[in-house]
């Protein structure tokens, strides 16, 4: 009985340990199995995890890549090739994918051992490669109907494409791999053709709403408000002085630099565009509407000899402000060289004396020289003050009393308000100028300043108008019968609806304009004419004298010589100036007008594409075939800029080039209720308190940012970094963009404006852009961007005198109510606090040289105008694949 109960507990014994054998035996197992299952995971998951980063990595350090050059760089110099055969792939060079995932393999070597071989490169179990396909950005071609307006031609440094990278990470015989696709675009920051210009009015005419000449004078005789235009010569030399011979003779003179066209031309300085409505201009028989008056200087040289070459005695002789472009005065000179010598250089129809038929030759008897006359040529706020009725210089009130009492009738004349408005545009009074395209002669801001000191021409800044604008002068004349200086007098303005209005008091008769006047009917024209009694007598008492022309009794040929206004296409400004300050240029004028290398650029406006009407100058076809404006834009300039109408033409160039967000409304609605502005809180620092502090916030942009929200945007005194477009779109109803105070690069130093630039660039383009100039924090307002307003005009207003640097476009433009009207601070007005200078008031728009970046010569400036971006934002895509 005993022995069987031990068997049974041996059995239970074996039993028992069987079952802990197999639970021990299969608990081994399964964890072993777990063990190896999660050795496998873990395996798969840093094969993964370094496939991930190292793509991550990639794309961070390809964002600061794309816009960085450096020597070992090569994507930076390929995405902005010209040349780039974009019908291939183009891999990235193993190198630089090194570089741009340098720290994922770093980790990948120290913590999991990767072994790399030489350099991080070698590894056949750690790959990343990248491939990317490109092609041109589309030309953008504007139609009406079947007609081509303008095309903006391709850029074929602007690209765009996929750029797709993968990672394949092989570790421990685990495998993974993903791969990433986004969109990349090359787009340029500066906008063609507007960058070529300083400045650019589509519409520049009377008709079409311009208006330039608003100003009077002061009691000195300069005007003393208006706008300045600083072309940009000085950021080449801070030391430019036009009338310098080191600046305008050579290869590099500005007088060479001017005529440099098609792929030569050279920029800065930058141009200006004064254009006119194409269809006016076509019915008009392009007849231009687009006056510029011409501003005078305080010095009246009436002495102005040129029998010296000496540089600087002609220069010293020279007057202010815009004078030095105007035509050359003409000294005591008898009436036979005039006529033959000066008379069709002085913009005069020239005229023959009607003789006697000699019995030899049969040649008509020409002038004498025994009657002289001079002729002053000058600007607006000529001196009309009645006490200064003679002597030297010719009295101007003389000369051009009548003129003011014909244009005033004329205006009176007009019942329309509008119409009378617009009239009073045409022929504004004497003294209304305003606008100096070309720059400004500075002279002594000072009643009691010494006439015979020099102007400064330091901010002269020559450049090339396009466009049909004329500049208009006054031309005095006085004259001397038979060289005797108790016989002078001065020939007044008559004007031909005064002459019409002549009838002959005997017979009753309509006279002839080459009639004999008696003295009685010169005296009754004169009376018609306006002219004041004190300046008619002097030449009634002499109209009989035996020495008086009697060519001069015939109204043709008394109206030739007469004092008058003249114009003259703009650009022939540059001809007057230059034939002034160079030595033997009064001669070589007189002898057969300017012949330099500039001469075609004023045969007729400048333009670039053939004109819609008629035929072109001789001469001008080579320039406006080669016009540097070509290069990126082909058709007529006005058309750059859409009519109201048509201002969707714009959405096809910007939203293609569109890298940033497109933005479907601005405000954000958070929890509670508050709003965001995620304009602000993308691209400004600090936007909780932007807005409510004292400014000093930056805004950072590089690319295109496209906006479609109503509500203006409001860049309220900032400073910003980079190269970027901010594009309200017009169709799309963008609202206009408000700038607040002063708006400047980072880095930029107010002191040197107008000599030193930053790398940095803004351009704004917007229905209308309004620039309130108080809130600036010094005396003036400084503004750094690019400003484009293209459906309204730009409005610069406020307390303060605004200096901008950059391309200024707007539709069309009214000097007084367009740019700040800062007349009331000059102490004229006894209200006023403050008495300050001209220079203290002027307006100034200073041509931004990134727009034009030395092209030519600095070409790595030019690539930096090109910004790279991986665009998101809704415009772009993003794609990411994984496989293991």
């Amino acid at each position: 009985m005993a022995s069987t109960k031990r068997g049974s507990i041996f059995l239970l014994t074996l039993t028992l340990m069987t079952m802990v054998f197999i639970l021990a035996f299969a608990f081994t197992f399964f964890t072993g199995s777990e063990d190896y299952s999660a050795a496998m995971s873990y395996e798969s998951e840093v094969a993964f995890n370094l496939a991930e980063s190292a793509i991550e990595e990639f794309v961070a350090r390809l964002k600061c890549s794309l816009n960085h050059d450096d020597s070992n760089n090569k994507l930076y110099k390929v995405l902005r090739a010209y040349d780039l055969d974009v019908s291939k792939e183009i891999p990235i060079d193993q190198q630089q994918m090194v570089n741009l995932t340098s720290i994922t393999r770093e980790v990948a070597q120290e913590v999991y051992g990767y072994q790399f071989g030489r350099g991080l490169s070698d590894s056949k179990d750690f790959i990343v490669e990248a491939n990317l396909k490109l092609d041109h950005i589309n030309a953008v071609e504007a139609t009406s109907g079947e007609t081509v307006l303008y095309k903006i031609k391709k850029d074929t440094k602007e690209k765009q494409g996929n750029l797709t990278v993968t990672a394949t990470v092989n570790y421990k015989g685990h495998e993974a791999k993903v791969s990433l696709t986004f969109l990349i675009r090359v787009v340029k920051t500066f906008v063609p053709p507007f960058n070529y210009f300083t400045f650019f009015v589509r519409d520049a005419s009377v008709v079409g709403g311009s208006d330039f000449n608003v100003y009077g004078s002061t009691k000195c005789g300069i005007n003393k408000y208006g706008l300045r235009l600083d072309n940009g010569w000085k950021f080449i030399n801070p030391d430019f002085d036009p009338t310098n011979p080191e600046f305008y003779k050579g290869t590099h003179g500005w007088e060479d630099m001017l005529s440099r066209i098609g792929e030569e031309a050279c920029t800065p300085p930058g141009r200006v565009f004064l254009g006119q409505d194409l269809d006016t201009m076509n019915t008009s028989g392009g007849q231009s509407s687009v006056i510029i008056r011409s501003t005078n200087g305080q010095k009246l040289l009436f002495e102005n000899d040129i029998d010296t070459n000496e540089f600087q005695y002609r220069v010293s002789r020279m007057n202010g402000q815009e004078n030095p472009y105007l035509l050359f005065d003409v000294p005591w000179t008898g009436m036979k060289d005039y006529v033959k010598k000066f008379m069709e250089l002085q913009g005069q129809e020239k005229t023959t004396k009607r003789g006697t038929i000699l019995s030899l030759g049969g040649l008509l008897v020409g002038w004498n020289n025994k009657n002289k006359l001079r002729i002053f040529n000058v600007g607006s706020d000529i001196v009309l003050n009645e006490g200064f009725d003679g002597g030297t210089p010719p009295s101007f009130y003389n000369c051009f009393h009548s003129y003011v009492v014909y244009t005033q009738k004329m205006i009176d004349a007009i019942g329309d308000e509008t119409e009378k408005e617009l009239m009073k545009r045409f022929v504004p009074e004497v003294s209304y100028s305003g606008f100096h395209p070309f720059g400004t002669a500075t002279v002594p801001d000072d009643d009691k300043a010494d006439y015979l000191q020099p102007a400064d021409f330091y901010k002269l800044s020559p450049t090339l108008i396009y466009g049909p604008a004329q500049r208009q002068y006054f031309r005095a004349v006085e004259f001397k019968i038979n060289n005797d200086d108790k016989k002078v007098i001065q020939l007044p303005y008559v004007s031909d609806e005064a002459f019409d209005m002549l009838i002959d008091p005997t017979s009753g008769k309509q006279l002839k304009e080459d009639d004999k006047l008696t003295a009685s009917q010169a005296k009754l024209l004169f009376d018609l004419a306006g002219v004041d009694k004190r300046t008619y007598e002097p030449i009634l008492n002499l109209w009989e004298d035996k020495d008086f022309p009697k060519e001069l009794h015939e109204f043709e040929k008394y109206k030739n010589f007469m004092s008058d206004s003249g114009s003259e296409l703009y650009n022939k400004g540059l001809a007057n100036f230059l034939d002034k300050i160079k030595k033997d240029g009064i001669e070589e004028h007189n002898k057969k007008g300017y012949e330099g290398v500039l001469k075609d650029f004023m045969n007729g406006y400048l333009e670039s594409y053939p004109y819609p009407y008629g035929s072109i100058p001789e001469g001008m076809n080579t320039i406006i075939s080669q016009c540097p404006v070509r290069e990126y834009y082909e058709g007529p300039i006005s058309y750059a800029m859409p009519n109201a109408y048509a201002t969707y033409l714009y959405d096809f160039y910007f939203i293609p080039r569109c890298t940033e967000d497109f933005f479907r409304g601005r405000t954000t609605v958070a929890i509670g209720g508050k709003q965001y502005d995620r304009f602000v809180y993308k691209y400004i620092d600090n936007p909780q308190t932007y807005g409510l502090d004292n400014g000093n916030h930056t805004m950072e942009l590089n690319g295109i940012l496209a906006l479609n929200d109503s509500d203006p945007l409001l860049l309220d005194r900032l400073k910003y970094r980079g190269n970027g477009i901010i594009y309200s779109s017009p169709m799309m109803g963008g609202g206009k963009v408000v700038i607040n105070g002063d708006l400047l690069c980072e880095d930029t130093d107010v002191n040197t404006f107008d000599t030193e630039y930053s790398k940095n660039m803004l351009t704004i383009i917007a229905p209308q852009i309004y620039i309130d100039t108080s809130k600036a924090s010094g005396n003036r307002c400084y503004i750094e961007a690019n400003l484009i307003s293209t459906s309204e005009p730009l409005i610069a207003s406020g307390t303060k005198p605004i200096t901008v640097k950059g391309t200024v476009v707007t539709p069309y433009f009214n000097l007084k109510y367009h740019f700040p009207n800062l007349k009331g601070l000059t102490g004229e007005n006894e209200n006023a606090p403050v008495k300050k200078t001209a220079d203290e008031l002027e307006n100034v728009i200073i041509y931004n040289p990134m727009n034009g970046i030395w092209r030519n010569e600095k070409p790595d400036l030019l690539d930096q105008m090109y910004v790279a971006k991986i665009v998101t934002g809704g415009v772009g895509k993003f794609e990411w694949k994984f496989e293991r």
